[in-house]
């Protein structure tokens, strides 16, 4: 089973469903009609989609002078992950600074075929 997929639609990726010690099979592992993706397991009024956010935040090294590059390659870092579909990022600073990282992954080994044909 793929890390990054969400199997469940529920709106966490399969990754984050196991951390979290639920069934990245089902959108409401504990069947009492909230999904997962709503749930607040540890009572502090962050459902389980703001839990992997405000983790993720906090993991990150945000600068108000680093690149779009950096900011990809920190969150790839923070989330574990190498290759991914799409990867869309927007941060903005107290600042009023903002700063937008957008990439689709390149498959090099389809590519490297292609060029081969």
């Amino acid at each position: 089973m793929d890390g990054n997929e969400d199997a469940d639609k529920d709106k966490l990726t399969n990754l984050q469903e196991y951390r979290a010690k639920m069934n990245p099979l089902k959108a409401d592992t504990d069947n009492d009609g909230i999904s997962d993706a709503n749930e607040d397991t540890d009572r502090d009024s962050l459902n389980t989609c703001e839990e992997f956010a405000e983790t993720l935040v906090s993991r990150l090294a945000l600068t108000p002078d680093m690149t779009a590059d950096e900011l990809v390659i920190q969150v790839k870092e923070a989330l574990g992950v190498a290759t991914y579909k799409e990867l869309e990022i927007e941060v903005e600073f107290f600042s009023g600074k903002e700063l937008e990282a957008k990439q689709e992954f390149e498959d090099k080994e389809e590519d490297e075929e292609d060029d081969n044909e």
